[in-house]
């Protein structure tokens, strides 16, 4: 816990809302039915998540 920065959670934190907010607009835009609001932010958690591993792989 030593080695995180100041303010990481937060920035994760606002990530997710961003993807979550995202991916209801896209659901919105695209008029897709309710229930692939959960598929589409979840795809898009996976991509963040895919990210953040690939770049913090040196980071331990």
């Amino acid at each position: 816990m030593g080695g995180r920065r100041s303010g990481s959670g937060l920035m994760v934190a606002g990530a997710i809302v961003i993807v979550i907010g995202f991916g209801v607009a896209l659901i919105k835009a695209w008029n897709l039915p309710n229930y692939w609001i959960p598929v589409v932010v979840g795809i898009g958690l996976v991509v963040i998540g895919a990210i953040r591993w690939a770049t913090s792989k040196g980071d331990s």
